[in-house]
């Protein structure tokens, strides 16, 4: 081989040398760069619109579990009253129904007074067996429902029972017969008034008013 080819091969070697080490200096710039971006992690912007979006979803869960909670909490309520409303119609109409004189000892028609017949009532679960059910009065006593009985006819009144709770009001109106005796009505009309459920709730959402008839009197 000859000193110029010998030349031209080292120069050639040279080159290539070069261009090799360009390659890999741009290839090792280019994965410092990736390397860089993949440390460097979100930027503020991308943050911001993170928490955005984070704090949307914990206010729109907040908005839900309240809804759901002021639901359930107005079915609770109205299903209470329900049954409240149920009880008092029960016991009250049945107590009047089979009384033989009845009586409203306040002015402001918030206690009812019954009497009822030896034999009428006996065996009565106000009295158990020993006795028979002579008379019975209800009162209201704000917010209760208080029911008192006598089951011995040398005994007075037992002491007040709260029968109901949580209600504003109840009022009975003994309707008088003909001849204008209280004893003697045919009907007692019954108004029972609950608390609001919600803010706002207008009377007559939660007014009730129902009838009962003395049977003995309708019957003759």
């Amino acid at each position: 081989m000859t000193v110029s080819k010998v030349k031209m091969s080292l120069r050639s070697n040279t080159a290539s040398n070069c261009r090799r080490t360009r390659s890999m200096k741009k290839s090792t710039k280019k994965n410092h760069g990736l390397r860089d971006s993949v440390e460097g992690g979100f930027s503020l912007v991308e943050l911001m619109v993170a928490l955005v979006i984070g704090l949307l979803i914990v206010l729109g869960a907040g908005q839900l579990y309240l809804t759901s909670k002021q639901s359930y909490n107005r079915m609770d309520n109205l299903a209470k009253r329900q049954e409240s409303l149920r009880v008092i119609s029960d016991l009250v109409s049945f107590d009047v129904r089979t009384s033989v004189e009845i009586t409203n000892n306040s002015a402001d028609q918030t206690v009812l007074n019954m009497t009822y017949d030896s034999g009428v009532r006996s065996n009565d679960p106000y009295c158990g067996s020993a006795n028979n059910l002579l008379e019975v009065r209800y009162s209201f006593v704000s917010p209760e429902l208080m029911i008192q009985v006598r089951c011995d006819p040398d005994a007075s009144l037992s002491s007040s029972q709260s029968l109901i709770e949580g209600i504003e009001g109840v009022n009975f109106n003994v309707e008088l017969d003909a001849s204008g005796t209280t004893g003697d009505g045919l009907f007692v009309q019954i108004t029972v008034i609950f608390p609001e459920i919600g803010p706002s709730e207008p009377l007559e959402k939660r007014q009730y008013t129902f009838m009962v008839a003395r049977r003995n009197n309708i019957l003759h």
